[in-house]
């Protein structure tokens, strides 16, 4: 893999602080980058290579990282999306958010620790395993329909139950 980073400048919907991001497309092919922004990826269909900052592995459907700020990244789908001849497609759940909305004086709020540890440790990329990954896509698929106040509630609500989980 090319070893030049970018940095991609997300758009924004100006009305919003947090984007999500419903993607279907022949292939993951998004080119090895970088953002300000936090962000979490499930794949609900493709399989392929996952690269984060300097570990690299295997995807396939049902996959959820948590993305820090700045961590370079890429998911790339197997050759068979990439030729598009099978008529297979990739599906994806993205969000993005700036850790800003966690800080200051939420911070330091008691009930703020754990999202704040996993926020921290997110700056690592985290891949989460077993029944937590069918759980945050299920909130990741309700969240895309959500809009406003609701959008900021429900993703302090997944952020909380990733900080929580074991898997």
């Amino acid at each position: 893999m090319k070893t030049d980073v970018f940095y991609e400048k997300l758009n924004r919907e100006s009305e919003y602080s947090i984007n999500f991001l419903e993607v279907d497309v022949p292939c993951l092919d998004v080119p090895w980058h970088y953002h300000p922004e936090t962000e979490i990826i499930y794949i609900e269909k493709s399989t392929g290579s996952r690269f984060v900052g300097d570990h690299s592995e295997s995807f396939g459907e049902g996959d959820v990282g948590l993305i820090g700020a700045n961590l370079p990244h890429v998911w790339k789908s197997d050759s068979i999306y990439q030729k598009n001849i099978s008529g297979l497609r990739a599906r994806v759940f993205v969000v993005h958010f700036r850790d800003e909305i966690y800080k200051g004086t939420m911070a330091v709020l008691p009930e703020m620790q754990g999202i704040n540890q996993l926020l921290h440790l997110s700056q690592y990329g985290i891949k989460f395993i077993g029944a937590a990954r069918e759980e945050i896509g299920i909130r990741m698929k309700e969240i895309v329909k959500t809009s406003g106040i609701e959008k900021m509630l429900n993703l302090t609500r997944l952020l909380h139950y990733m900080a929580k989980t074991n898997d």
